[in-house]
């Protein structure tokens, strides 16, 4: 019987729990979605050269390792259309194409940074530089613009003989011009 005395006196006892507070949390605010900062030309253009640069660099990456297939293989013709065997022995030429553009865009992109790390205030070297910069990325382009014809067969001997008639006779014709870009040279890089 004692046993049920300490039993019910241990029940009211736990019956008296010290209550709870309630205390009043602040409501939820909902969160509202930052506005996205709208990109500058600049930036969206970078973007788009780095993506560019990345899937290019895969192939380029994927064409050392695999070169051996790309140069032995693509010799048979496995398909019966002559459409899709024509394809299939260009397959060597694009990722060829691929790695020649990889190279030609990564090299846009040191002279970019060189021009954006060195270029900062006007100076005669900053105007020097920047002409520099200039005629190095025509001639990339002018070079990667015959290698890639070169890699599709076209005969580039023809087209850099033409090209160099070509440049003969624009400068003849421009004379005065070169002559003034040459005695500007001078001045900027004698600081006058």
């Amino acid at each position: 019987m004692t046993e049920k005395k300490t039993k019910e006196k241990k029940a009211p006892s736990e019956e008296k729990k010290e209550p709870v507070k309630e205390t009043k949390q602040p409501p939820k605010e909902t969160k509202v979605p930052k506005e996205k900062k709208e990109l500058t030309d600049q930036q969206r253009e970078n973007r788009a050269i780095l993506v560019i640069l990345g899937i290019l660099g895969i192939i380029t990456i994927l064409a050392l390792v695999f070169e051996g297939d790309l140069n032995a293989g693509y010799k048979d013709d496995p398909y019966d259309l002559s459409v899709l065997n024509g394809i299939y022995h260009s397959i060597p030429a694009i990722v060829k194409t691929c790695e020649i553009l990889f190279i030609t865009l990564l090299l846009f992109v040191v002279l970019d940074v060189i021009r954006n790390k060195f270029i900062t205030a006007r100076t005669h070297f900053q105007t020097a530089l920047r002409l520099i910069i200039s005629f190095t990325r025509y001639a990339l382009f002018i070079v990667a613009i015959i290698w890639i014809l070169a890699t599709w067969g076209v005969d580039t001997q023809t087209l850099l003989v033409s090209a160099g008639i070509l440049g003969l006779i624009i400068g003849l014709g421009a004379q005065s011009l070169i002559a003034d870009i040459i005695a500007g040279m001078f001045i900027v890089f004698d600081g006058q």
